[in-house]
């Protein structure tokens, strides 16, 4: 099976880099991956990612709401409708939006099914404006699948898109951590717990997340 995946910026150190990369090892095991990744993401993806057949378009994911950015959705749009890619038998976008629109797109072009990944606060932040509102339920209304990382993205997805959503199969797949990579066994299973109260906490520290209920 070959599956068309649109991933996030990798070309920094962070939690994007880290998940599509541990994603992408594990995923290889069972599927044919074919990239396609932001110009400025190329050289990153080919030093991690050299075994998998690439493709660039101007922009894949970015941070849409803080300035217009409809150059680079206009040029997007043009690089997947002008381009010659692959057959594949699924497209999958690892972030929701504009990454999950991208995709959507891209899979109109290719006659294939499309299933998004919502990472959290991209799953929902389109609902804050237009057009995006409007391109992102769009995208939703295309898609075979959801898949939120979290039960409580996927019903604030349901909470903030209730229409585009409603025949939409929403199914959360929580992120995977290989432990052991990190920590060595050994310590691992001798570590004890911290004495104090302590707050475990994945991403940056937002209000939605609860901070200061449990504080």
């Amino acid at each position: 099976m070959k599956v068309a995946y649109l991933i996030p910026p990798i070309r920094r150190p962070g939690g994007y880099r880290s998940y599509t990369s541990g994603f992408l090892q594990a995923v290889s095991r069972h599927v044919t991956p074919v990239l396609f990744v932001a110009r400025e993401d190329e050289q990153a993806a080919a030093q991690l990612f050299p075994q998998f057949q690439r493709f660039t378009l101007p922009a894949v994911q970015f941070l849409f709401q803080h300035r217009p950015q409809f150059g680079k959705f206009a040029a997007a749009y043009a690089a997947i409708r002008l381009g010659s890619f692959p057959a594949v038998d699924l497209v999958h976008s690892l972030e929701a939006y504009p990454a999950g629109l991208f995709g959507s797109w891209l899979a109109g072009k290719l006659r294939r099914p499309h299933v998004l990944t919502a990472h959290g606060t991209y799953g929902v932040l389109a609902s804050q404006s237009q057009p995006h509102r409007s391109l992102y339920e769009g995208a939703l209304r295309r898609s075979a699948a959801v898949l939120p990382v979290s039960p409580y993205t996927g019903d604030r997805i349901r909470d903030c898109f209730p229409n585009a959503v409603r025949h939409l199969k929403i199914r959360p797949v929580l992120n995977g951590n290989d432990f052991y990579k990190v920590i060595p066994r050994e310590e691992a299973v001798c570590r004890k717990l911290a004495g104090v109260p302590t707050i475990l906490s994945v991403g940056v520290v937002k209000p939605r997340k609860g901070y200061h209920i449990s504080l």
